[in-house]
């Protein structure tokens, strides 16, 4: 019988050191991605983009973002 509790107290404790070390590296992972992102101080290239003749519905969002100034210089 305490042979079967070591058992299932062991299964408990490796399921649990998987599930930290997945959050660990899930949280690793994501801030290395932060980390290079606020790293590129590069000046910013002017683009410009051309819609089709008539508005669509696929542009609602960029329409509504200039309307709302976002692209304001």
């Amino acid at each position: 019988m305490l042979n079967r509790l070591i058992c299932e107290s062991g299964a408990k404790v490796a399921a649990s050191l998987k599930i930290i070390t997945f959050a660990l590296l899930s949280l690793l992972s994501f801030w290395s991605f932060t980390a290079q992102a606020n790293e590129n101080h590069e000046e910013l290239e002017p683009v410009s983009l051309q819609l089709k003749w008539l508005y669509q519905f696929q542009f609602a969002g960029y329409i509504a973002a200039i309307e709302k100034g976002f692209y304001a210089e």
